[in-house]
């Protein structure tokens, strides 16, 4: 008698298959956009495959988002903790959202120390950062601000736009109007919640800025 299919890892394995055919998507779009010819004689056909790299760009980090998620919760992932040099780290991730921000004309702004060091798993810290920044590109009308402090023993990463704000931020059962179903903020909270010391968990806040616009905090426990 066959035995019962997981659908949990056939899931995933379809997941990481339509992940994988993004990627080829997207190196084709890359090249399209950098034919001169195209450049010159067809602007609108550049700024179409512009959106067209944001989209498939947040598909794939949806997907590879959900695969981290399934390992996770399944317990089969294995946490990486290394030293990182946060300002260059974030940096190098902004390098992926600067042609969307600037088709939309947002600044992204970035104020770090450089010589911060932090100890996380990069992997995780990049997709919780990543689904942030995709849904602040999403409502922010003019500018994005990223930027760090020490609070009450943790290392607070702050993100910051001046878009509408959250629906509910003192509600977390009510999804806010920038991440629509939720889920992105409880894939950051729970990557987030891998790094511990000393018996403190890396937690996610969010709420509403007294001067407007949304801001996500992501704490480390150092």
């Amino acid at each position: 008698m066959p035995g019962k299919i997981d659908i949990g890892l056939l899931l995933a394995g379809t997941v990481h298959e339509s992940k994988n055919r993004l990627v080829h998507l997207l190196q084709t779009i890359e090249q399209l956009q950098s034919l001169e010819q195209l450049q010159s004689s067809h602007p609108q056909a550049v700024s179409g495959l512009l959106a067209m790299e944001q989209d498939v760009r947040k598909l794939n980090h949806d997907l590879v988002r959900m695969l981290h998620l399934y390992n996770l919760k399944s317990s089969s992932y294995p946490l990486q903790l290394d030293s990182h040099g946060l300002h260059d780290f974030i940096d190098d991730l902004l390098l992926h959202f600067t042609a969307i921000a600037r088709s939309k004309q947002l600044q992204l702004a970035l104020h770090i120390d450089e010589q911060q060091v932090l100890w996380f798993d990069a992997t995780l810290l990049e997709l919780a950062i990543s689904t942030v920044l995709f849904n602040a590109l999403d409502h922010a009308r003019s500018q994005i601000v990223i930027s760090s402090a020490m609070t009450d023993g943790y290392n607070v990463i702050r993100i910051e736009d001046d878009g509408a704000g959250f629906t509910n931020p003192a509600d977390p059962t009510v999804p806010a109007t920038q991440y629509s179903t939720g889920l992105g903020l409880k894939f950051a909270a729970a990557a987030l919640d891998q790094h511990q010391h000393q018996q403190r968990h890396g937690q996610l806040h969010h709420y509403n800025r007294a001067q407007g616009g949304a801001c996500v905090e992501l704490w480390l426990p150092c």
